[in-house]
């Protein structure tokens, strides 16, 4: 009589029978290469979404909380890690419509930040520059109609005048295309996008610059009108263009939110694959020398991750949540050297995730997320 395994190993051999790498991956251990502890929120309530550091110095964004109608205004926070100060940032000039998602910065101190802000029918792109202390707008173009909602999600700055952000496009269907968006000679201006299924939707939530000329995009697409099963989506910029990268299939729901490219033909993008019953796990899509594989993070571990950042090409660390059957959700991160990826020690908290990291050296990095229970912005940094 032939034995059956039981119902909760499916998922991960699943997966498996679709990613190559699976038949090697290990279990993930501890590591305690660096010490890392928690700083002042700055205020609260309050989400983290994104970080950006440069020259010691980091700039965090994200949403407060300030009414009962759960409404909230763009927070901006500049921490310096080596001195553990959390400064807030004035944004006077913003209102309760505006989202900020996406911050960049670079070793002079100008940042440039990106999200939307709601309309009467929809949402436009938002974007601003932060320099010299002072946080401005910039005029920033949409998609056409009938494209109602325009919404940024993440930056990149390989110099200060250079950038380009990506985002999303979506029509009155909901149905939504990529959005791309390039600061040249002084100016925003739209970019062509790669075609994904005309029938589907399709977004992009990360990106990295290596130069002006040379990035990459991470997010995810769906076919079909239905939307069903997204996939993982790549976009590369190279030869003045953008084009879509073919990635290994899976037959579960996956989803890229975070990706670092510490230099051309190397990069590593992080997301979350959602399995039929529900199941989350470590999703992680590599380049190296021009090949793209994918596959999970670890074995065994039911993670989500949100945000990856590579300060050369021999460390990067990755964050997210660690989502336990019936229990709270917990911050998580991990750090990936020539020995494999190792889960790292952080202050001990409940009901807590993290959204994205910034590393500006192999040891020196600033992690931001937000916690559940208490609705504190959370904020990590290394030593």
């Amino acid at each position: 009589m032939q034995m059956m395994r039981p119902k909760r190993f499916l998922p991960f051999l699943v997966l498996c029978l679709v990613l190559s790498s699976c038949s090697t991956l290990p279990l993930l251990t501890e590591t305690s290469a660096t010490i890392w502890k928690q700083l002042p929120p700055g205020t609260a309530p309050a989400t983290y979404a994104s970080i950006s550091c440069a020259a010691g110095r980091c700039l965090a964004a994200g949403q407060e909380a300030t009414a009962s109608d759960g409404s909230s205004l763009p927070l901006l926070v500049a921490l310096s890690p080596s001195t553990e100060r959390v400064t807030r940032i004035s944004t006077t000039l913003l209102t309760r419509k505006d989202t900020v998602s996406g911050v960049s910065c670079q070793t002079d101190g100008t940042c440039w930040l990106v999200g939307n802000e709601a309309t009467q029918h929809g949402s436009q792109t938002l974007i601003l520059k932060f320099q010299n202390g002072t946080l401005r707008r910039v005029a920033s173009p949409n998609a056409p109609a009938p494209f109602n909602q325009n919404d940024l999600a993440a930056v990149a700055c390989p110099t200060p005048t250079s950038c380009w952000a990506v985002g999303q496009a979506t029509d009155p269907l909901n149905t939504g295309y990529v959005l791309i968006e390039h600061l040249s000679t002084g100016r925003w201006l739209t970019a062509r996008a790669p075609s994904t299924d005309p029938t589907g939707a399709a977004q992009l939530a990360a990106v990295s610059c290596t130069s002006p000329v040379w990035c990459v995009a991470a997010g995810s697409a769906s076919s079909g009108a239905t939307h069903h099963t997204p996939r993982a989506l790549v976009e590369t910029l190279s030869q003045g263009g953008w084009h879509l990268v073919s990635l290994p299939a899976t037959q579960d729901i996956a989803a890229l939110s975070g990706v670092s490219c510490p230099r051309e033909g190397f990069c590593r993008a992080v997301g979350t694959l959602t399995t039929a019953d529900g199941t989350l796990l470590p999703y992680l899509v590599t380049e190296a020398a021009g090949t793209w594989t994918a596959g999970l993070l670890a074995a065994g571990s039911k993670d989500s991750l949100a945000g990856i950042s590579c300060p050369d090409v021999t460390v990067c660390y990755a964050v997210g949540t660690t989502a336990p059957a019936n229990a709270p959700g917990t911050h998580f991160a991990a750090r990936w050297t020539a020995s494999g990826w190792k889960s790292i020690s952080l202050p001990s908290l409940t009901g807590t995730s993290l959204a994205a990291i910034s590393c500006q050296s192999a040891s020196l990095c600033a992690a931001v997320g937000s916690a559940d229970v208490t609705g504190e912005g959370i904020i990590f940094r290394s030593s």
